[in-house]
């Protein structure tokens, strides 16, 4: 004890007590000389790491810590400046392998590589080992993860006389492709569809029709008007090659979704069971907590019961309060908060749009890459992949981690619901630096401009995208 309080300039203390208030005490005039610098230039320090090494060396010394590990845990690391970063990277490079660290900081998080001198780097392996939970916890893997995190909460739920007994798949069930398109409705579009061609078609071109799903019934119109193909062709086609018939309706299956309502005021696009949930949290066990957390809570406000199946509805619902919370949260998260959530919004609309029309393009476009990147593009694509804004995934000439110009980005899909886009990965458009910063800068006009040049919209349709900014427009009933 007498050795610890000589290398951090303590008075002599005979007790852990006092070694403990002793410390306080030099905490709060360390704190009180900083403040006052300029008048009191004389601080006095102790040697970067010697109080850690000393308190563990003469700890490890006792018996009872034989073979015993101790850690230093951080979390949170990028909420440090770079200067503080370097002085804990200094504390790091030079440990005395009597302690180790443990850091959790987000992605990209980690701004300052170097040591207090500038040539002195942190080099995996030798001086660290990276470990992405994102990489760890994918597909299947975080599902059981989350799952046995959120089901052992549950469990632990008291009201009144209930208590959590079902499964938690059994609580939030999913809906199969044709399902979801029955509740959207696709079985009044499909009954229009088949009356108008009754009187148009031969008996044998309208039995092909008729034998297949509304879903089905209403891709191959929609399909048709899109390529302004007749119908008597697409039949043909059917007839003579079936196989590619099938394949096309499977590859726009999921797509055709986003298009039955058109728009219309409620819910155009259903999210929900444990899978969709999982997608939608990208790895992240606290928005997995959120969705699951605020679908219970929707349902009890309806009058449901723990142990009773939460709606389709109730779920979607839910999945688009936590969007449209986060976003707004997104706003205070740092100093760049406000240009996310414009980049965000716009992005968002754009999706949307695409996704409402995915015949005669391509569909499930909900990615972009940058063509180039300058340095203004590059801090807010950092900001945003750190604030869980963006994700970002490998592309194809990706040189190294903190490589931001080769990656492909999506919004992140906790804003799936909320902007009623895919949670799924599927197809990317290009965007050159400047349009990226006109989605920020001018969003009305970028939207517009990068949907003409993707075809999506006509020229008459333009001047109705101003209303798409609306904050009210977020969580339509």
């Amino acid at each position: 004890m007498q050795k610890i309080c000589v290398s951090l300039h303590l008075s002599d203390v005979s007790t852990h007590s006092e070694l403990n208030q002793a410390l306080i005490t030099s905490r709060l005039e360390f704190e009180s000389q900083i403040n006052n610098v300029a008048d009191e230039p004389f601080i006095q320090l102790s040697l970067q790491g010697r109080p850690i090494d000393l308190l563990c060396k003469l700890v490890l010394s006792h018996p009872e810590f034989k073979d015993r590990h101790f850690f230093i845990l951080l979390d949170e690391y990028e909420n440090l400046l770079p200067y503080q970063q370097q002085v804990v990277n200094t504390l790091i490079k030079h440990t005395s392998g009597l302690y180790y660290f443990k850091i959790g900081v987000r992605e990209l998080g980690w701004v300052c590589h170097n040591t207090l001198q500038d040539d002195e780097f942190l080099i995996h392996p030798a001086d660290y080992a990276l470990v992405n939970i994102k990489d760890k916890l994918q597909g299947s893997t975080f599902l059981s993860f989350a799952t046995n995190v959120c089901e052992k909460r549950l469990h632990r739920l008291q009201m009144s006389d209930q208590s959590f007994e079902i499964t938690l798949n059994e609580a939030l069930p999913s809906l199969s492709i044709e399902n979801e398109a029955i509740l959207l409705g696709v079985e009044d579009e499909s009954k229009i569809i088949l009356n108008e061609l009754g009187n148009k078609l031969q008996p044998n071109d309208y039995n092909i029709i008729a034998t297949m799903s509304p879903l089905e019934i209403y891709f191959l119109s929609s399909w048709a008007k899109s390529q302004q193909f007749l119908l008597t062709d697409i039949i043909h086609e059917i007839r003579s090659d079936p196989s590619s018939w099938k394949t096309r309706y499977e590859n726009y299956k999921y797509a055709t979704l986003f298009s039955i309502r058109k728009r219309k005021r409620g819910i155009d696009k259903y999210y929900c069971g444990l899978e969709t949930y999982a997608n939608m949290a990208g790895g992240n066990i606290r928005y997995m907590l959120e969705l699951i957390d605020n679908s219970f809570l929707e349902h009890i406000r309806n009058g449901g019961n723990l142990n009773e199946h939460i709606s389709p509805e109730t779920q979607t619902k839910a999945a688009r309060y936590v969007g449209s919370m986060n976003l707004t949260e997104l706003e205070g998260l740092s100093v760049s908060g406000a240009k996310l959530t414009k980049l965000i919004r716009a992005l968002g609309r754009i999706f949307q749009f695409m996704a409402a029309q995915p015949f005669g393009h391509t569909p499930e476009l909900n990615q972009f890459y940058l063509s180039d990147m300058t340095e203004p593009v590059k801090e807010i694509i950092r900001n945003a992949v750190m604030h869980l804004a963006l994700i970002r995934y490998p592309g194809t000439k990706l040189t190294g981690e903190t490589d931001t110009s080769h990656y492909d980005y999506a919004i992140h899909p906790i804003y799936s619901a909320l902007f009623e886009i895919s949670v799924r990965r599927k197809r990317k458009m290009e965007l050159t630096s400047p349009e990226f910063l006109m989605l920020i800068d001018s969003p009305e006009k970028a939207v517009e401009k990068l949907l003409r040049s993707q075809k999506r919209i006509s020229e008459s349709y333009i001047p109705g995208q101003r209303t798409l900014f609306s904050q009210s427009d977020d969580l339509d009933d």
